[in-house]
């Protein structure tokens, strides 16, 4: 017997976006017209690409208004507004009377106005982002397949979204291509990861060994595309062990280069190779404003800012109200349920459905070397990975000067823009689900009240205050907020280009030289002895992976 397919969660309320979908698809329609002659062999057809856009645009906007649609299906249920002889039946009256018709949005948006703008606002940013993809990929398809070795003839047959974050209806997709071939589109600047590319050939010059493998990047300055990694298994026992040793001289190349947030989303196991697939938060730079820790959290976070352990590769648990889970890009990953409380939906598609708070499996992560029929542990990698540390911190010392020269590859470093992160994104990410909440979309003062705890518990940051306009102001457009800066200036930048001047107490580039320049045999035993505690995290954990 067949099976049923399984519903995906944002078809709940699919005929309530029926006029968004004839609006959407007729200006996406119109820009892959407008783009046609960008790339002659390139096909790009609009079922595939409007069937992608749709599937993740119904999913945004679902999460925007899922929780004032269920205020006001309950209300109707009680009232008595609601015909059928079932649950099921009363709900799809519910879509047909209040969302499926026009003259049902108006009462819907009268009374809750916060609510249309951002739907509105959403689905016009998106559909100018997605707009704007097919352009870029047309316009760079030659030079996509000069480097990726795209097939001159070839078509796309879908595009997926990426687990990153949502910027100015913008985020990172993946694109699949008839051929079999895979992209991966980053709508933000990649010169960065074009740069750490080159510093690895650097350290294959002076000897590191095994070598690293590169990703392939096309830097298009305000964009770019970035080679598909796919997890792939190990052949042998050998290809693991060489995995961790390269995993050593990337902790020690994300340490060198002040790195953070290398969690296990962030490295993908290919065979042999560990590759770090996101590089915006390398040269993550110190704040002028600071003042001495008033917490012991604060305390301890300003103790690991010397060390390896802060990449966020090494073993590390995070800490929620419900738990712990392990989330480093060596450790991550395995059988383990969310720290905190997660918001699911239970009884969809009748007009009981509500919401639950719940513990959830996490998602599957790829940053684990695999070997087909072995149980592969992690501890008795210690001193594989240590070893591949230590070898790259001693080609640093031994070309210290080669390194840092005017020509050098620390310097070409200089112009890039990488991410600063100012909060944890689970910060940003709870406020803006308690911002989907129906009071915050009847009154965008209530809104405004919520997002004002961004102003409290700044003693031991109080370099975050002149944040807190930005940060304001891309939450109550429903982003995640973020600002960059170059590498070697001292200023911040918002998304929308407004400048904190003299934001950090230098420049990355600078911390990242006297970094250099303070490589030494007491430093490499601090970093050696850190490796060796994190481990200790490992007893806790390693049950959870086998």
């Amino acid at each position: 017997m067949a099976s049923t397919p399984t519903r995906s969660p944002h078809d709940d309320f699919a005929p309530a976006w029926r006029s968004v979908d004839a609006w959407a698809r007729k200006r996406l329609k119109q820009a892959i017209s407008r783009s046609a002659g960008g790339a002659v062999g390139l096909e790009v057809s609009s079922g595939p690409f409007l069937s992608a856009f749709l599937d993740e645009h119904h999913a945004h906007l679902q999460h925007i208004a899922v929780r004032t649609f269920t205020a006001r299906l309950r209300e109707m249920r009680h009232s008595g507004q609601l015909r059928g002889a079932t649950p099921q039946q009363r709900f799809a009256n519910f879509l047909h009377t209040q969302l499926a018709r026009p003259d049902g949005w108006e009462p819907l948006f009268r009374s809750y106005p916060v609510l249309a703008r951002l739907l509105t606002q959403a689905t016009k940013r998106e559909v100018k982002a997605w707009s704007e993809l097919v352009a870029r990929l047309r316009a760079d398809w030659k030079l996509l397949c000069s480097l990726f070795g795209c097939h001159p003839t070839d078509a796309l047959s879908g595009v997926e979204s990426g687990a990153g974050e949502r910027h100015g209806g913008r985020r990172v997709l993946k694109l699949r291509f008839r051929s079999g071939m895979r992209l991966v589109y980053k709508p933000r600047p990649i010169a960065v990861d074009s740069h750490f590319q080159a510093l690895l050939a650097w350290f294959h010059a002076q000897g590191l060994g095994p070598q690293l493998r590169g990703l392939r990047v096309l830097d298009r300055g305000d964009y770019g595309w970035c080679e598909y990694v796919r997890h792939r298994p190990c052949r042998d026992l050998s290809q693991v062990e060489a995995f961790y040793r390269r995993l050593g001289a990337i902790l020690f190349l994300t340490y060198l280069l002040d790195g953070v947030d290398f969690h296990a989303e962030n490295l993908i196991a290919c065979g042999e190779h560990p590759i770090l697939v996101d590089l915006e938060t390398l040269f993550q730079n110190r704040p002028r404003a600071r003042r001495k820790p008033a917490s012991e959290a604060a305390a301890l976070e300003e103790l690991a800012s010397d060390l390896a352990i802060r990449t966020g590769l090494l073993p590390m648990q995070m800490c929620g109200g419900e738990g712990r889970v392990e989330i480093s890009g060596l450790a991550g990953g395995g059988r383990q349920s969310t720290p905190h409380r997660v918001a699911r939906w239970r009884c969809r598609g009748a007009d009981t459905m509500h919401r639950v708070m719940i513990r959830v499996n996490m998602p599957p992560t790829h940053n684990r070397p695999i070997l087909p029929g072995t149980a592969l542990g992690i501890a008795e990698y210690r001193q594989t990975l240590t070893d591949g540390f230590i070898q790259a911190y001693g080609l640093a010392v031994k070309h210290r000067e080669e390194l840092l020269a005017p020509r050098g590859p620390i310097q070409a470093f200089r112009g890039d823009w990488v991410r600063f992160l100012a909060r944890g994104s689970q910060t940003y990410a709870t406020l803006l689900e308690e911002s989907y909440r129906p009071s915050c979309m009847k009154d965008v003062r209530e809104r405004d009240r919520l997002f004002a705890a961004l102003e409290t518990n700044m003693d031991d940051q109080p370099y975050r205050l002149p944040l807190v306009a930005s940060e304001t102001a891309d939450l109550c457009n429903g982003d995640v907020p973020a600002f960059r800066a170059r590498v070697g200036s001292r200023d911040l930048y918002d998304l929308r280009g407004k400048r904190v001047k003299g934001f950090f107490e230098s420049s990355a580039l600078d911390r990242v030289r006297r970094r250099v320049n303070s490589l030494c045999t007491a430093d490499l035993k601090r970093q050696v002895d850190c490796i060796e505690r994190s481990f200790a995290n490992l007893r806790d954990t390693e049950s959870s992976h086998d």
